[in-house]
């Protein structure tokens, strides 16, 4: 009878033990889900260039109380977008709201500097690092890229 090495059982163990205590995360079980519904490029500083970004997202609290709701939700939002080379821009935000549902926008001026397929990113959380579940979500885009700007990149928050 031929025997497994240690190291193939240690693996055998932990690929099956692994899977079986993963949990899923789905947008209605994470406390803060933000879910980006559009990003696209515009001229949004209105000075006649088209390098600037505007991601929308739809926010939702979950698993929360009335009088929670009332005295205020702290949260924060993630908010990333990698460019074609794989520089990549991140913003927290933070919030407080009264409500289970709003949307928020992000204006990222002079940001679209590259041609090819950008990605914004997005994640709710409570509080950083603290192991609480999330979920991130993506959007692919395609701005044109004009060349760089000698502006420095710098971004607005507003609820919408």
């Amino acid at each position: 009878m031929r025997k497994l090495p240690i190291f193939a059982i240690f693996f055998l163990i932990m690929f099956v033990a692994v899977p079986l205590n993963a949990a899923t995360y789905t947008p209605s079980t994470v406390p803060v889900y933000a879910e980006i519904t559009n990003a696209y490029y515009a001229d949004l500083n209105l000075n006649g260039l088209a390098k600037d970004v505007r991601i929308e997202l739809n926010v939702t609290l979950n698993g929360f109380s009335s009088s929670q709701l009332n005295a205020g939700v702290q949260h924060g939002i993630y908010v990333g977008l990698v460019l074609p080379s794989g520089l990549e821009y991140w913003y927290d935000v933070q919030v407080i709201i009264y409500k289970s549902h709003y949307r928020l926008a992000l204006n990222l001026y002079n940001h679209a500097t590259e041609s090819g397929w950008y990605t914004a990113y997005s994640a709710g959380y409570l509080q950083p690092g603290q192991g609480e579940p999330y979920l991130m979500h993506s959007y692919i885009f395609d701005p044109p890229g004009i060349g760089s700007t000698d502006k420095p990149p710098t971004a607005e928050a507003f609820l919408i």
